[in-house]
């Protein structure tokens, strides 16, 4: 009995063994399925690579992956297109080879690495942008994480790669230049091959490359094409430090011509040679067909493992022939220059500390740039420097300098005593010391090689000072100069004779910290255009700290010479993080108590001159495409300006203020408002610039604004002819500035008027409607008569722009005119087809001898006769002739009188001449303008008869 208990099992523990076998077998196949499901191509496709793209901030796909997690991955078709730009990166095949259990163990094992026909393309338009752009801001803040992360340098990797190949490689960079054409480079059969990277092993590298510059910038035009191969062996330590090093490297110019003409059968070599102790030599040599050029070398004993030893540097007569495959791509010749450089290295304590002493021989310098060559000058120098890397101190110990042209003095330096430099917040004991440059009689016409497009010329004298104080603790520099005779092309218009004083002071009050400051231009006189102007001044003086990529400006203030009407002071204050790299937050503040910038104005606008007649501008072209979305570099930056009173000439503005919001894509502008001559003026805008041609809603109201002292500053047109009172407002959205998207987004409403007004008519499109009006009915005063009244309003909506009502008013003529306009996919060929209601006043209708004449009303409606066509963007008035013709029979029948007459006049009803019997009376005109306008001219133009203007219309056009 007791045998039989023994052999029988615990109730119930079968189950749970069952439990644990099946459970494990559930483990085993999920772990199946997921290295399956992990290592197919479609979830690589379809949840890897996006995730990728995502980080580089660009797509990418590929046509098909090959997956064995535990030991290679194969890419094939690979295209990587930064966000909103060109390709950058094509290939046909990516493959690598590795051990995944190595790799978790600890050891970079890789097999092979292998990339075949990549093609690298580069765009760069002629701001500078490229197609790297959005793949480089992707990267700016991962990078950024990485620096916080990285701490102390731990032991080496163990790494075993067997093999690295590039075949058939394409590396492409195009420029298109401001100027006109394009600057390509490009690296062709690009094949390298890295064999035997490992701890403590000795491994290969070879290349070859065929390049290709061409350059088509007018007057620049070049093209060079070359050849480089390499092939160097090297051993390394078991801490992958270099131990030996040998091989060569060749460069082959096979063709050149335009630009690069000068660099035909030259070569290049370079021969390396170093041991672990010891650089044998490192020589590059230059020649061209077979004859020695210039050399650049070095070599003496140098420890790599401790990063210790002593270096002979040479530069060893290099000229234009060599210097000009650098110079040519730029379009620089270095014409007769030959420069020569002996200098010692020494490296000790691990590389941290290193002295260097040198001297410098270029003799017979000259640049020669479009067509301009600089003078010949001859520049020596030696110098002796030692730099602490671990005390972040620099410690100059001598310097001299000295540049003569035409065996006369230019520039000079030399040093007091040593210097010491601190670019760390550690500092060292260390005296007094000062730096001197001085530059004399630099005449700047010799020198416009640089600066082609100004053209400067005139005199510049300077004085420069560095100084540093206890240990390089306090840096300070001064700089005094003189400009004398200053002559560019600035604008349309030329700088001439500009004389002036220059004086910087700035101090670095705590090393990394404060800079202060003060930079000043005094006696500013010269010319711009046909102004002149004398005795300005400028001066900017400022306090800024900065810490952890913070900036803090602690005071920044703009002193302009002074007025009787202000101060002319502006402060800026406020802090600016940079500490993302996406985005700069932060905030900035402008203040000033009273500002008059009208000398400032004037000395580069000239002052306003009336102009006797005025040819109507042609509508400028568009190419009918809006602007691409723009992210802003901000994220929460405020900009707050508060202006107590600003002068401009007869401008005055009071109490200005503004707040701007800038965030990413989004700009927000409120409030905005001021004073201005007395008038409340406010504005505020939203924009979201994320999408093509950006979204808006903007509204603006004035109320009262005097007209005179806007014209007489601001238009010569109107100067001296326009008064009156503006009253304006306006509320617009929309989204994009094509009449394409302005047909489906434009929605608003505009009104404006001027009143108690005396505008005199000398603008070029009022003009054009009326002078055919009183060509017409020989009515000159037409012209004369200023305006007193003018009202418009616009309504925007539903694909057109409508016009409820146009008056404008004087006490000769009153026109009217409303209408829609249907907006049209290009946004100035917006179709017009609007008539212009003409009226008479009574007085001048009686002088032209009207039959029927009204005398109980202020004006007698004419037929109509006067059209608008044409488009928006080019107006085009139309008159019609028999309308024309009748006016001009109803004209004689008035002058002639009895039977006759009234026969005529008849003649002239037919053809749709006779007035309107109901004239129009004066409804729209301001109800304050029978009051407060001037009073009409007093002299009467003698009466002219009609159709004297009519046989005018069929007289031969004037030579």
């Amino acid at each position: 009995m007791n045998e039989t208990n023994l052999k029988t099992k615990p109730p119930g523990s079968g189950g749970w063994l069952r439990k644990l076998i099946w459970i494990a077998g559930i483990l085993v196949v999920l772990l199946i399925v997921a290295y399956f499901v992990v290592s197919s191509g479609a979830f690589v496709k379809g949840v890897v690579m996006p995730r990728v793209a995502k980080a580089l901030n660009a797509d990418l796909v590929v046509s098909d992956v090959e997956l064995s997690p535990l030991s290679s991955l194969v890419l094939r078709d690979v295209k990587l297109t930064p966000k909103g730009a060109e390709t950058l990166l094509t290939a046909s095949l990516v493959r690598v080879r590795y051990s995944l259990f190595s790799i978790m163990g600890g050891k970079i094992a890789v097999e092979e690495i292998t990339i075949e026909s990549p093609t690298v393309t580069i765009v760069e338009n002629a701001e500078g942008k490229s197609n790297l752009d959005p793949l480089l801001a992707g990267q700016k803040a991962g990078a950024k994480e990485a620096v916080k992360s990285s701490g102390k340098s731990s032991a080496p990797p163990n790494v075993d790669v067997k093999s690295v190949a590039l075949k058939n490689a394409t590396v492409r960079r195009t420029k298109n230049l401001k100027g006109g054409g394009r600057e390509s480079f490009e690296l062709s059969n690009v094949n390298v091959t890295l064999a035997n990277l490992k701890n403590g092993a000795t491994g290969k590298l070879d290349f070859s490359a065929a390049l290709a510059m061409d350059n088509t910038a007018p007057g620049n035009a070049g093209k060079l094409l070359a050849l480089l191969t390499g092939s160097f062996s090297f051993d390394l330590t078991s801490a992958l430090q270099p131990a030996m090093i040998n091989g060569k490297a060749a460069f082959n110019v096979n063709q050149a011509a335009g630009n690069f003409s000068d660099l035909a059968a030259l070569a290049a070599q370079l021969n390396c040679e170093a041991t672990p102790t010891e650089v044998k030599q490192i020589a590059l040599r230059f020649t061209q067909s077979g004859q020695a050029l210039g050399e650049l070398r070095a070599g003496g004993p140098f420890d790599a493992a401790k990063s210790e030893g002593r270096l002979n540097v040479a530069v060893l007569a290099l000229d234009r022939r060599v210097l000009n495959l650098f110079g040519a791509a730029i379009g620089i010749d270095f014409d007769t220059t030959v420069i020569n450089s002996t200098n010692v290295v020494t490296l000790s304590k691990g590389g941290s500390f290193i002295a260097a002493t040198g001297q410098l021989d270029a003799v017979h310098v000259r640049i020669t740039r479009q067509g301009q060559s600089t003078p010949t000058i001859d520049l020596r120098g030696d110098y002796a420097v030692t730099v602490d890397r671990t005390a972040q101190t620099a410690l100059l110990q001598s310097l001299n300098v000295i540049g003569t042209q035409n065996s006369q003095p230019l520039l000079r330096g030399d040093l007091s005593s040593p210097m010491t430099i601190a670019f760390g917040q550690n500092t060292a004991a260390g005296g007094d010391a000062a730096l001197n440059l001085t530059l004399t009689s630099l005449n700047l016409a010799d020198w416009r090689a640089f600066a082609p497009d100004l053209a400067p010329e005139g005199m510049a004298n300077a004085k420069l000072k560095l100084l540093s104080q206890d240990g390089g603790k306090q840096m300070s520099l001064e700089l005094d100069g003189q400009l004398t005779g200053l002559a560019a092309k600035v604008g349309v218009k030329p700088l001439r004779n500009l004389n002036t004083q220059v004086q910087v002071r700035v101090a670095r009050k705590q090393a990394g910290g404060v800079l202060a400051g003060r930079i000043a231009l005094s006696e500013i006189s010269g010319r711009y255009g046909e102004n002149s102007f004398d005795k300005l001044a400028g001066t900017l003086a400022f306090d800024v700290g900065m810490k952890e990529k913070r900036i803090a400006l602690n005071q920044c203030q703009l002193t302009l010479t002074p007025t009787t009407r202000a101060k002319n002071e502006l402060r800026l204050t406020g802090t600016v993080d940079l500490t993302r790299a996406d985005a700069i937050s932060g905030s900035l503040k402008f203040a000033a108590d009273t500002l008059d910038a009208t000398a400032y104005y004037d000395a580069f606008t000239g002052k306003v001159q009336p102009v006797a007649t005025a040819t109507p501008a042609t509508p400028a072209s568009s190419d009918n495409t809006e602007p691409a979305p723009v992210k802003l570099p901000f994220n929460n930056f405020t900009v707050e300006a508060g202006i107590g009173r600003f002068y401009l000439r007869e401008v005055d503005a009071q109490n200005f203020q503004l707040v701007a919001k800038l965030d990413g894509s989004h700009v927000l502008l409120k409030p905005a408002q001021l004073t201005l001559n007395g008038a409340p003026i406010s504005a505020s805008a939203d924009l979201d610039l994320s999408v093509p041609g950006f979204k808006y809603d903007v509204t603006f109201s004035a109320n009262g604004v005097p007209v005179e002292p806007l014209a007489n500053s601001f238009s010569p047109t109107y100067s001296g002819q326009a008064k009156g009172t503006l009253i304006a407002s306006a509320q617009l959205k929309g989204a994009g500035v094509t009449g394409r998207n302005l047909k489906n987004s434009l929605a608003g409403q505009a009104d404006l008027s001027f009143t108690n007004a005396h505008i005199q008519i000398v603008g070029p499109k009022m003009k054009a409607v009326l002078t055919p009006i009183a060509f017409v009915l020989g009515a000159p005063e037409l012209l004369r008569s200023p305006l007193d009244y003018l009202t418009a309003s616009l309504r925007a909506g539903g694909g057109k722009i409508e016009v409820p009502a146009f008056v404008a008013h004087s006490e000769s003529f009153r026109a009217d005119s409303q209408g829609v306009i249907p907006i049209a996919d290009v946004l100035n060929d917006s179709p017009l087809n609007q008539n212009i209601e003409v009226s008479l006043a009574r007085d001048l209708a009686n002088k032209l001898r009207f039959t029927n004449v009204p005398t109980n009303v202020a004006y007698m409606k004419l037929p109509t006769f006067v059209h608008l066509k044409g488009t928006l963007g080019s107006p085009d008035p139309k008159t019609d002739k028999l309308v024309i013709l009748g006016l001009t029979a109803s004209g004689i029948a008035g002058a002639i009188g009895g039977k006759a007459g009234s026969l005529i006049g008849n003649v002239g009803s037919l053809l749709g001449g006779k007035p309107a019997p109901v004239a129009v009376p004066d409804t729209n005109r301001s109800p304050a303008t029978a009051t407060t306008n001037a009073p009409a001219s007093n002299v009467q133009p003698k009466p002219q008869n009609p159709v004297g203007g009519l046989l005018d219309l069929f007289k031969k056009p004037k030579k």
